[in-house]
C-alpha cells in the first residue's frame, strides 16, 4: 500500500462569549468572499411526548412565516435578495441553523434573519399551509421500505419513554392537532439565546461577529433547559420483526444494536474505523465487496453509527430482492462474526486511517464543513486544539483498540432485525 503524507492540520479558532450564554467558534478566512454559519437553539424533539409529538419541527418551519409587518413570501425575498440563505433543522437534542452569505452581507442578513424570526407570530394561512406540508410528507414516508426499516428499527431498539423511539416529524393525529397557539406558546418558552452555539467560517472579522450577535441577541433570553435522555442497553435477545408493503418490488433489510454515546475517546473513535472497513470505505467496505460484488445480494449494503452526546447506535442497511433475503442476512450475520471475533486487518486500518485523516484536510477547505465541526467542537467539549489531537489520536489506534471494540458492539445476537418486503 502507498504510504501517504500529510500536511499539518493547522486552523485558526477564536473563541467569542456574549450574554445571555451565547458560545461563538470563529475561524477567520479573510480571503473568502463568502461566510458559513453553523448554530443551534438549546431545543429539541427530547422536550416533546406522544401526545405533541412533531411540534418542535412544525415551529421551526413556521420562524420565518411572518411577523405583523412582514409576510412569508417578504421575508424570503429580503433574505434571498442579499445573496443569503437560511435553513432551520429540527434534531433530537438540538435545533440548528445553517446560514450561508455574502462577506459583504453578514451584517444585514444575520441581522434580518433574528430579527424577523424573534418577532414571528405564526400566522394562521401559514400554519394550515405548514400542516398540509408535513402531512404530506408524514403519508410519503409511509412508501418508502427503507424509511419504514428506519422508524420501526428505532420503535424497536428505544423504549417509548425515549425521544428516538418518537418521530422528529411527528404523526398525522399530533400533527392535527397542533394550533397556532400552541405553536407560538412553545416558541415563547423554549426559544431564546440561553446555551445556543454557533461555528462561523469565513471571510468576517470577529469584532464584527461580536457586534452583530450581541446587537440582535443579547437581551433574548428565557428559561434554563436541562435534559438527559434515558439510558438504553442492547436488547437481551436477538429481536426480528417482517413488515409486508404493498406495490412493492424490492426488500430492505436493517439490523443494527446500541452503541456507546459519542465521547471523543479511544473507543468511538476506533469503532468509527471499524465501521468505515465494515461498510463504507471505498464501495461499501466489506460488506459492499462479499455481498453486493461478489455474491450479487444485493443493490446497496452498508453500515453506518448514528450518535450524538446523548444516544447511539450501529446498523447494517441493504436492499435486496426479495427472493435474496435470507441469503443475505446469512452472509450479514457471517460479517458481523468475523468482524467481533478477528476485528480488522492491519491493511483496513491503515486505509481507514489514511481516509479519516485525509478526507477531515480535504473538508477543511470548505466553510461550510468547517462552521459545523466548530459547531461540534463546542457542543462536544472537544477542545480548541481539537485539529491537533484528532490524528495523533486516530494515528494511535491499534488493532488491538479495534477488536475490543469490534467485540462489544457487534452482538448479533443481542440485535434488532427488521426485513420490509413487498406483500404477497
Amino acid at each position: 500500500m502507498i504510504e501517504v503524507r500529510y500536511p499539518q492540520i493547522k486552523i485558526n479558532i477564536e473563541k467569542i462569549e456574549i450574554e445571555p450564554d451565547i458560545k461563538i467558534l470563529l475561524s477567520e478566512r479573510p480571503w473568502s468572499n463568502t461566510v458559513d454559519v453553523f448554530g443551534s437553539f438549546n431545543i429539541g424533539s427530547f422536550i416533546e411526548n406522544m401526545d405533541n409529538a412533531g411540534i418542535t419541527n412544525f415551529t421551526n418551519m413556521m420562524i420565518l412565516r411572518g411577523t405583523r409587518y412582514r409576510t412569508a413570501r417578504k421575508i424570503i425575498e429580503d433574505i434571498e435578495s442579499l445573496g443569503s440563505s437560511i435553513e432551520f433543522i429540527t434534531h433530537y437534542e438540538r435545533t440548528f441553523f445553517s446560514i450561508r452569505c455574502l462577506r459583504s452581507n453578514f451584517k444585514k442578513t444575520i441581522y434580518k434573519i433574528f430579527k424577523y424570526a424573534r418577532n414571528a407570530v405564526f400566522p394562521e394561512n401559514q400554519v394550515e399551509l405548514v400542516r398540509g406540508i408535513i402531512s404530506t410528507a408524514i403519508d410519503e414516508s409511509e412508501q418508502y421500505p427503507f424509511r419504514v426499516a428506519e422508524k420501526n428499527f428505532r420503535k424497536i431498539l428505544f423504549p417509548k419513554n425515549h425521544p428516538l423511539h418518537r418521530e422528529i416529524i411527528g404523526y398525522k393525529n399530533t400533527i392535527k392537532k397542533i394550533k397556532r397557539d400552541s405553536i407560538n406558546k412553545h416558541f415563547k418558552k423554549y426559544y431564546s439565546a440561553n446555551n445556543m452555539i454557533i461555528g462561523i467560517c469565513g471571510g468576517v472579522d470577529k469584532n464584527i461577529v461580536k457586534k452583530t450577535f450581541k446587537e440582535i441577541l443579547s437581551d433574548w433570553s428565557g428559561i434554563e433547559i436541562k435534559y438527559s435522555f434515558p439510558k438504553v442497553e442492547k436488547p437481551s435477545k436477538k429481536v426480528s420483526r417482517e413488515i409486508e408493503m404493498p406495490g412493492k418490488s424490492e426488500a430492505r433489510i436493517r439490523v443494527g444494536s446500541i452503541a456507546v454515546p459519542y465521547s471523543f475517546n479511544r473507543e468511538c473513535i476506533a469503532l468509527s474505523l471499524v465501521d468505515n472497513a465494515l461498510g463504507r470505505f471505498g464501495l461499501m467496505g466489506r460488506l459492499g465487496k462479499k455481498i453486493r460484488d461478489e455474491a450479487g445480494l444485493a443493490y446497496s449494503v452498508w453500515s453506518n453509527i448514528a450518535w450524538s452526546k446523548n444516544y447511539g447506535y450501529w446498523m447494517i442497511n441493504a436492499g435486496v430482492n426479495p427472493r435474496n433475503i435470507e441469503k443475505a442476512l446469512k452472509m450479514i450475520y457471517s460479517e458481523l462474526d468475523e468482524i467481533s471475533s478477528k476485528g480488522i486487518t492491519e491493511e483496513e486500518l491503515k486505509r481507514v486511517k489514511n481516509n479519516t485523516i485525509g478526507s477531515l484536510i480535504t473538508r477543511l477547505e470548505e466553510n461550510s464543513y468547517v462552521a459545523r465541526l466548530l459547531h461540534s467542537i463546542e457542543y462536544y467539549n472537544l477542545g480548541l486544539d481539537y485539529f491537533e489531537k484528532i490524528r495523533k489520536m486516530v494515528e494511535g489506534i491499534s488493532l488491538k483498540d479495534c477488536r475490543k471494540v469490534a467485540e462489544k458492539h457487534y452482538q448479533k445476537e443481542r440485535s434488532v432485525e427488521v426485513i420490509v418486503k413487498p406483500k404477497k
